[in-house]
C-alpha cells in the first residue's frame, strides 16, 4: 500500500512540474498583432548601402550574384544596371574581374562565367548606372573580404 501510493504521489508531482515548465500560449488580446513578423533574411555577405538599403554578395552555382534589398530588408529592384568585380585568386598571380549584369528578374545581378575557388579573398565592387547623354555614369563602390 505505501508503495502504491509514493508512486502515485510522485505521479503527480512529476505531472504537476511538467505542466509548469511548459511554456503557456496566450491568446493574442484585441488590439495586438497575432505574432511578430520574423526578421528578414539576405542570402550572402551583407554589404550596406546607406540609404539606398542593403545588397547581398553571394557565389551560387559557381557565378557571382548581388542581390539588392531596401531599407527594411526587403527584396528590392536592382537600381543599378551592372557591377564590375575585381578580386585577386589565392591559384594565380595577378586580378580576376568580371562584368555582372542584371538577370531576368531584375532583382539581381549575376555574372556569366564560373568562378574558382577557393572563394577566400578581398572583392572590389563598383556598381554602374545607366548616364544621361553628356553626363559621367554615376558609380559607387564597395570593398568586402568575401569568404563563401
Amino acid at each position: 500500500m505505501k508503495t502504491t501510493a509514493v508512486l502515485l504521489c510522485s505521479l503527480v508531482l512529476a505531472g504537476t512540474a511538467a505542466a509548469q515548465d511548459a511554456p503557456a500560449k496566450a491568446a493574442p488580446k484585441k488590439g495586438e498583432p497575432a505574432q511578430a513578423e520574423p526578421a528578414p533574411v539576405i542570402e550572402g555577405i551583407v554589404v550596406p548601402r546607406g540609404a539606398l538599403g542593403f545588397m547581398g554578395v553571394q557565389i551560387v552555382n559557381n557565378t557571382f550574384k548581388i542581390s539588392f534589398y531596401d531599407a527594411k530588408k526587403k527584396p528590392a529592384k536592382a537600381d543599378v544596371t551592372r557591377a564590375l568585380l575585381r578580386w585577386d585568386p589565392k591559384y594565380k598571380k595577378g586580378s580576376e574581374r568580371v562584368v555582372l549584369n542584371v538577370s531576368e528578374d531584375g532583382k539581381s545581378l549575376s555574372s556569366p562565367r564560373d568562378i574558382r575557388p577557393p572563394y577566400l579573398f578581398k572583392l572590389f565592387i563598383t556598381l554602374l548606372k545607366d548616364a544621361a547623354e553628356g553626363e559621367d555614369a554615376p558609380g559607387e563602390t564597395h570593398v568586402i573580404d568575401f569568404r563563401g
